[in-house]
């Protein structure tokens, strides 16, 4: 005569998930729906949960979602003075300065420069000084990029890249939080 169980859960019972996190009653107290714990989600302004999207880490600059970068157009170029990931790009005639993303892309010294963190205006044919030396010569102003969303951003594989460089600049560049 051996003894059976009742059955606890039917597969083709329904609980819709409703009631948040209950810390409180025991486990087996709490109304079907409820959560015992949880991780990565949180209540959803329709009912029930949704997964959470996430946090970014800031220090007071600006955030690496809203990455910015630009391209800057360089020819005369010299490649042993190209700036690495980094280095500040200097206008020798304007002062414009602005961050490295990347080791230029270029050809026959010519290409371009994915620059971040401008700050002014380069002018068209002025010399591009990397640590005091002479990398090239600005080929017109640093052009601004188009994309600023992830939809945009994922429309072209090249902006794609140059935005992912913005945005790992910004996110690497993040400090930490003062005490």
């Amino acid at each position: 005569n051996a003894r059976r169980l009742p059955q606890m859960v039917d597969d083709r019972d329904y609980f819709p998930f409703r009631g948040g996190l209950n810390l409180v009653d025991t486990a087996l107290s709490i109304a079907p729906g409820q959560l015992l714990a949880c991780r990565n989600y949180e209540p959803d302004i329709r009912g029930g949960y949704e997964r959470t999207a996430g946090y970014e880490r800031l220090d007071g600059r600006s955030s690496p979602s809203s990455a910015r970068y630009w391209l800057l157009g360089f020819d005369a170029g010299v490649p042993a003075r190209y700036p690495t990931a980094g280095t500040t790009v200097t206008g020798l005639t304007s002062g414009a300065t602005a961050v490295a993303l990347t080791a230029p892309v270029h050809a026959n010294g010519a290409g371009n420069l994915i620059v971040g963190r401008l700050v002014g205006t380069f002018q068209d044919n002025e010399a591009l000084q990397v640590g005091g030396q002479t990398m090239g010569n600005a080929v017109g102003v640093a052009r601004i990029s188009d994309a600023d969303t992830e939809a945009l951003a994922a429309s072209e594989p090249t902006v794609q890249r140059d935005w992912a460089f913005a945005r790992s600049w910004l996110r690497d560049a993040i400090g930490a939080s003062p005490d």
